[in-house]
């Protein structure tokens, strides 16, 4: 067991009865304080020493104060860098800058959002949206929707499109299936082009291709 107290390096542990503690100048046998290890103290270590040996008492003494004050530098200094300097807790609310990666980021995955939660745009304008926000990242603007409907969401679209290219094009053979739908949202009625192929790992995928707007018809859905 490591012991933190110098008073350690003139005692030993007993090794039958650990609420002892054994002198390594005298070797006598001294309590420990109490019966089990929460109750543990050096006191009776300490005033055993004094009055065994009072000259190593007192180096030792010296040591334990010395070892004190250490400690204590190397708390305060660890507390210090712990502490934020007043240029670190400015910068922790200074706003992010429109190309900084972290607000980039977070556009990225608001956009994914709104995509794949089928949202509309204007659900970024939403109140109770922003002050969750403000409250996670204070540093984050969050964009209208103007610029998720006309600068983020083409280069969404850009990039999901070269991917389901890319996959399609590693396809041996590819079926094509088409649909007529409608969107829970409205009553417009859709007609869209899916292709199908197996992969090498002999999986079956499916991508849509694309959706049209089919003018003159409505659903009977809302």
């Amino acid at each position: 067991m490591a012991h933190k107290s110098v008073i350690w390096r003139l005692f030993g542990e007993n090794t039958l009865d650990k609420t002892r503690a054994t002198c390594t100048l005298c070797n006598e046998s001294v309590a420990r304080g109490g019966n089990s290890i929460a109750s543990f103290s050096t006191s009776n270590l300490w005033q055993h020493l004094q009055r065994c040996n009072k000259d190593a008492y007192e180096q030792l003494k010296v040591k334990d104060a010395q070892s004190k004050a250490t400690k204590s530098t190397k708390q305060n200094a660890s507390s210090m860098k712990r502490q934020p300097t007043i240029a670190a807790s400015f910068d922790n609310r200074r706003p992010f800058a429109h190309d900084d990666a972290r607000s980039k980021e977070i556009t990225k995955f608001i956009g994914e959002m709104l995509a794949l939660d089928d949202l509309p745009f204007n659900f970024v304008n939403n109140v109770g949206f922003r002050r969750l926000l403000n409250h996670l990242e204070p540093r984050y603007k969050v964009p209208n929707d103007k610029y998720f409907r006309t600068r983020l969401l083409p280069d969404m679209y850009a990039a999901v499109r070269t991917e389901v290219q890319r996959e399609v094009e590693k396809a041996e053979s590819v079926a094509f299936t088409t649909d007529t739908w409608s969107t829970s949202q409205c009553t417009d009625s859709l007609i869209s082009l899916t292709a199908h192929w197996i992969d090498d790992d002999w999986s079956q995928k499916s991508e849509l291709l694309h959706a049209q707007h089919i003018e003159g018809m409505k659903s009977a859905k809302c």
